[in-house]
């Protein structure tokens, strides 16, 4: 049973993988895509198609590489012959570097989901589900009993200063909210919040800090409360903004 639910879940990621990857297309005539592990097949109807793409995933492959992708292969109908990228190892192209490639952002956005130590069960895994598949969108994952953020999707990286994603999964919202923040959130969150009701939800402003202590945000999330099939109860958020503030009257800011 846990290995059907796994490879389930793989095939949904994999698919929302190549229907996100297709979006990114220059063009989009009947254009097939196919992802075997490292490796991505493009099939399309003509050697002209194929010859676009092969020009616009060479200047962009740097960027594909951080998909963890190692090899495109472009294909058209009625020919054994492909293109391949990489073409070879010392790529350049219109003046710009390997390296400034490599320090741009991507363009397409992974569906992953860092997670910490939990128990999976059903209503989880929806959850997770729901953070591939939406993978612009920043997500977390909050337990309830030890106020422990345990996922959090690659989007969420954009809101995090000063670690990453995997130290994120270590953290408890009392390390970073703003303690009376905290406090407001779990009254309102117990009034406002019904369990496994998708169409129940709190939007809520917090204050929180950077690890160093020194950069201070106001966050805006909207939550909603699940409950899975053991009994634990979980906050799913989404971020829709941020913004930078001063540090709250009653913190001292050490410099």
């Amino acid at each position: 049973m846990k290995f059907d639910i796994i490879n389930n879940a793989y095939s949904v990621v994999k698919q929302h993988e190549v229907n996100i990857f297709k979006k990114e297309l220059p063009i989009t005539e009947e254009t097939q895509v196919f992802v075997d592990n490292k490796f991505i097949k493009i099939l399309t109807r003509t050697q002209q198609s194929a010859t676009f793409l092969r020009k616009f995933f060479a200047n962009v492959y740097d960027s594909t590489k951080k998909w963890q992708f190692e090899q495109i292969n472009i294909f058209w109908e009625d020919s054994c012959r492909h293109y391949q990228i990489p073409i070879n190892s010392n790529l350049r192209f219109k003046g710009l570097s390997t390296m400034q490639v490599n320090n741009a952002m991507p363009l397409i956005i992974v569906p992953g989901v860092q997670i910490g130590e939990m128990k999976l069960s059903l209503p989880i895994l929806r959850v997770l589900f729901e953070f591939c598949e939406y993978p612009e969108r920043k997500y977390g994952l909050v337990r309830c009993t030890d106020e422990r953020q345990v996922a959090l999707s690659e989007s969420s990286a954009a809101l995090i200063k000063g670690s990453d994603l995997q130290e994120g999964v270590q953290r408890k919202r009392k390390d970073y909210w703003y303690l009376p923040d905290l406090e407001a959130f779990e009254r309102e969150a117990q009034l406002a919040l019904e369990p496994n009701n998708q169409h129940s939800i709190l939007e809520f402003s917090f204050r929180g800090v950077s690890k160093d202590g020194l950069d201070w945000r106001r966050f805006t999330n909207r939550y909603r409360s699940i409950r899975d099939d053991y009994g634990v109860s979980y906050y799913v958020s989404q971020n829709i903004g941020v913004e930078q503030i001063a540090a709250p009257p009653q913190v001292t800011v050490k410099q």
